[in-house]
């Protein structure tokens, strides 16, 4: 177990490569007062089967995780956030930017539902979600990260507003400018290289 505080002070952070290789880690206990987890935090712990969140599933969405290996789940780890573990999410209305990596590696869940409020789907938000199958993207969404559905198990995406999309290159930085209607398909939401941001938007790098 994580403590919230130590020496009367709030513990706010996993420091890099904090609990890496601990390879006798079976449960975690995450207090609510986390709010980033660094680098390789959790790397090599490959007997991690349980991960209790004391906080809410909107503090959970607005988590900094600096890599896949900064989430403790990132192996398939169990994790229950109000003591539920989850299946099913719903993003609650309250977030407007889904962090990057949330829910790596969370192969347990089957369905997921974005809220109307959320702008930003992080980068690899749903990587190796590998139970869900399809999703809804709701129209005020204006930017999805790389890969965020990289190597899960989506088969259809359903675009609320299909029309005038970007692609964008991370590894060029160069911006296709063609917009993406009938072919704006699942394919663009496991591409690990391509952040997607609606035209005549803002464009907001994530």
């Amino acid at each position: 177990t994580i403590p919230s505080t130590y020496n009367g002070k709030p513990v706010t952070q996993i420091l890099e490569s904090g609990f890496a290789n601990s390879t006798n880690l079976k449960v975690l206990t995450i207090p609510s007062s986390i709010t980033s987890i660094k680098t390789s935090a959790f790397d090599g712990c490959s007997s991690l089967e349980t991960v209790y969140y004391c906080g809410t599933l909107s503090q959970w969405c607005q988590l900094t995780f600096e890599k896949s290996t900064s989430n403790p789940c990132y192996n398939g780890a169990e994790l229950y956030i109000e003591n539920t573990l989850l299946t099913t999410v719903v993003i609650p209305d309250d977030v407007t930017i889904l962090g990057n990596y949330a829910f790596y590696g969370c192969n347990y869940i089957n369905q997921v539902t974005i809220s109307q409020n959320v702008k930003t789907i992080g980068r690899y938000a749903f990587g190796k979600c590998t139970s869900i199958t399809q999703v809804y993207i709701p129209a005020n969404v204006i930017n999805i990260g790389a890969g965020s559905f990289s190597n899960s198990g989506l088969k259809s995406a359903t675009f609320a507003s299909p029309d005038d999309w970007y692609t964008y290159s991370s590894t060029t930085g160069q911006r296709n400018t063609t917009m993406y209607t009938t072919y704006l398909t699942t394919s663009y939401l496991i591409h690990d290289d391509e952040l997607y941001s609606k035209l005549n938007k803002p464009f907001l790098m994530i």
